[in-house]
């Protein structure tokens, strides 16, 4: 298994870490969640979505979406 984070072919964007503890100014340098990949599995994309509704976060933890090609 490999990290998603460490093979993406683009930069990864947006927060290091993934979890804010509900905290505008929490610092995200955490990494606790992964997408984890199976060889013959190319990651293109990597990013955090670190967006706020209406000046909150919906969850203490960030989503993760990967571009892959199987």
């Amino acid at each position: 298994m490999r990290d998603s984070y460490l093979v993406t072919k683009q930069p990864p964007y947006g927060t290091v870490g993934i979890t804010n503890s509900f905290d505008l100014h929490s610092s995200m340098k955490n990494r606790i969640d992964y997408v984890w990949i199976n060889e013959g599995i190319t990651v293109t994309k990597y990013g955090v979505l670190n967006e706020q509704q209406y000046g909150q976060f919906t969850s203490d933890h960030l989503l993760i979406m990967i571009h892959a090609v199987f």
